[in-house]
């Protein structure tokens, strides 16, 4: 209830700005009145920030047979820790399980323009 939702259509809900999709007033006002649309969302070719494998979004979603791209908690977690930026501090794994650091919000930037 107050975490991350996942399971959703992330391109069919991504149409912010860098969709490469030209939003003029109208569609954004349209935008803006679906609940199921954010314009504020980048698009699934986004590149995790600050990932040194330069891995994309799209690289991460879960294409089903139904050739749907869904988000899911491996769009932001490597549960196998092979794709995630490790870095440490001092003796201590930093970003742990995460394809992008969280300093500077580059986790939450990778996907969201606010």
């Amino acid at each position: 209830m107050n975490d991350h939702p996942v399971g959703f259509n992330y391109p069919a809900v991504a149409i912010g700005p860098e969709t490469g999709i030209v939003l003029d007033s109208a569609a954004l006002k349209t935008a803006a009145n679906d609940p199921n649309t954010d314009p504020w969302v980048r698009n699934a070719n986004a590149l995790y920030l600050a990932n040194t494998l330069n891995l994309k979004v799209a690289d991460r979603l879960y294409f089903a047979a139904n050739g749907v791209a869904y988000m899911t908690c491996a769009t932001r977690h490597d549960v196998h820790n092979t794709k995630n930026v490790y870095t440490t501090a001092g003796t201590e794994p930093v970003n742990y399980l995460l394809l992008a650091p969280q300093s500077g919000s580059k986790l939450c930037l990778t996907c969201h323009l606010k």
